[in-house]
């Protein structure tokens, strides 16, 4: 999921994507405790798609995208 300006663009594994009218906090607080990550602001991802970390802090994910993770995240991913 990324978050747009009041909307939040959410990107499905099968290559789909749909805009919600929901603030993407909305989403933070349903899909916590699931095994979906906030690893910067804009970005909520599933940790299963993941696929590569790199240590500067970048995370390539199972369809070929690269999220940044902020620098407070990082520690979480390594």
């Amino acid at each position: 999921m990324r978050k747009m300006t009041k909307n939040t663009r959410i990107y499905f594994a099968n290559g789909t994507q749909t805009v919600s009218s929901y603030n993407i906090s909305v989403y933070k607080e349903l899909l916590i405790k699931s095994r979906f990550h906030v690893c910067h602001k804009y970005h909520i991802i599933h940790m299963s798609h993941i696929v590569n970390y790199c240590i500067e802090g970048i995370i390539e994910m199972a369809d070929g995208s690269k999220i940044l993770v902020s620098c407070r995240k990082k520690d979480e991913f390594l």
